[in-house]
């Protein structure tokens, strides 16, 4: 008497055609997560960029217009220069 140790034909068959369906179904999801994540990383880069920028402020350092150099408030003996 013959033992089945494998998969028929068959259920090979069903099985591709039930994974193509899941990945059918799952990747437009993921392009979607794709996308949000994009967004969460700037959101997430412009609250850095504020933070640096009201520590800036609190140091007393104003930028300088369009040179990306700032102009200190004190020099770097500890003269205040204002």
């Amino acid at each position: 008497m013959p033992t089945n140790k494998g998969f028929t034909m068959m259920e090979l068959l069903v099985i591709i055609v039930v994974v193509g369906i899941l990945a059918s179904v799952a990747l437009p999801q993921l392009e979607g997560l794709k996308e949000r994540q994009l967004d969460n990383m700037v959101k997430k880069n412009l609250e850095i960029i504020k933070v640096a920028q009201s520590s800036y402020k609190m140091e007393g350092k104003t930028p300088a217009a369009a040179t990306g150099y700032y102009v200190a408030s004190t020099d770097p003996a500890g003269i205040n220069l204002r």
